[in-house]
């Protein structure tokens, strides 16, 4: 079999605990991969609106939700080995 050198993680941006990344950091120590986070930024309130009423607000809300998520993943990034 194929060693891995990457694991993908998903992180709940909403969440301070994040088992998923806990156990990931165990594996990728014994394996030496590397970790690829993954966050879901998926909001009903930008499903709710209609886009072509208010594009311009939709697109800033979901500029701002993706980054505040990805200050988030930002956060949880971990030194190399």
């Amino acid at each position: 079999m194929k060693p891995f050198r990457r694991i993908l993680t998903v992180v709940d941006p909403t969440s301070e605990e994040q088992p998923a990344l806990e156990r990931s950091v165990m594996l990728s120590r014994l394996f030496r991969a590397d970790i690829e986070l993954y966050a879901s930024c998926y909001y009903s309130t930008l499903t709710d609106i209609a886009a072509d009423e208010h594009g311009a607000a939709v697109r800033s809300y979901s500029e701002a939700t993706v980054r505040d998520v990805r200050q988030r993943l930002e956060s949880l990034r971990l030194d190399p080995l």
